[in-house]
């Protein structure tokens, strides 16, 4: 009995002394200081007069101002042996990505592609003639610039059918009209025709659309072409006195030279000949040239 209460007293005495140097240790042991938000230099300083080593490393941050300190190992508090290593992270500010371009995208798109790179969205409806419907036409920031990773870029997205206005297409031939329109983002529709006496033959005379009218992409729009008015024809005038013939030749819009012809054999101041023959197509203004019969006397002369 008695040995078992000097091996208990033994345990305690040897706990005891354990636990004392824990406590001695403990109390010896050197604080590490607060360094986060200090500057780099001061931040050394303190741990150099703390009796401890350290080592610096870099890191981004949205909270703490570049060059400052962001964080420490162990923390501010510990309690660690002297000459222990102290690890600080210097700021470098926050960590910067290039906007990425979405210009065309979708909606969809346009979101994954930027939150893919730690930016936010935020969406503005608006028009463009550039884009189809639902898609992205602008950007801002805009594409290619360095921002903050975590920040705000606002798109703008089309909510409407884009729009072109309509070109003049007078006085443009077909191929001329159809290249305008292409030019555009237009079509070439249907082509008419139509007299015309004072536009160049095969030029635009009219177009379906007007001009500078806002209309979908794709839209065609059709013309319709001068022609020239149809020749007119030589009048029926053989048999007739002269001076009917010439009168109604003018009328038609002719000139009228006359020559007298013997030995026809029919009435005298009748025309027995026109040329170009009764008939014939001829522009406007040509000469007609009418023979008349001089034998004999009769009323027409």
């Amino acid at each position: 009995m008695k040995v078992a209460v000097v091996i208990l007293a033994v345990v305690a005495i040897v706990a005891a002394g354990v636990a004392g140097f824990a406590i001695w240790k403990m109390d010896s042991g050197v604080k590490v200081p607060d360094l986060v938000g200090q500057k780099l230099a001061d931040a050394k300083g303190e741990v150099s007069s703390a009796g401890l080593a350290y080592s610096v490393e870099q890191a981004y941050s949205n909270t703490t101002e570049r060059g400052m300190v962001s964080r420490q190992q162990p923390a501010s508090g510990d309690k660690v042996a002297k000459g222990s290593l102290v690890t600080v992270w210097v700021s470098e500010g926050p960590e910067k990505v290039a906007v990425p371009d979405v210009s065309g995208q979708t909606v969809e798109a346009a979101d994954a592609a930027l939150t893919a790179e730690g930016l936010n969205v935020k969406h503005v409806a608006g028009a463009s003639p550039d884009v189809q419907k639902g898609q992205i036409y602008k950007e801002v920031p805009a594409s290619g610039t360095e921002v903050p990773r975590g920040s705000v870029i606002t798109v703008y997205w089309s909510h409407t059918k884009p729009t072109v206005a309509v070109p003049a297409l007078t006085g443009l031939t077909e191929a001329q009209a159809a290249n305008r329109l292409k030019g555009a983002g237009l079509y070439l529709g249907s082509v008419g025709s139509q007299t015309s006496s004072t536009a160049t033959q095969g030029t635009v005379l009219t177009q379906s659309i007007p001009a500078t009218e806002q209309v979908g992409r794709g839209t065609k729009v059709s013309v319709v072409l001068a022609t020239a008015p149809p020749e007119p024809i030589v009048p029926d005038v053989l048999n007739m006195p002269y001076k009917h013939a010439e009168n109604k030749l003018v009328a038609a819009g002719f000139q009228v030279r006359m020559t007298w012809t013997p030995g026809a054999g029919m009435s005298p101041g009748a025309v027995v000949k026109v040329n170009p023959a009764v008939g014939t197509p001829v522009p406007e203004g040509s000469i007609i040239h009418i023979y008349v019969e001089e034998t004999g006397e009769g009323p027409y002369l």
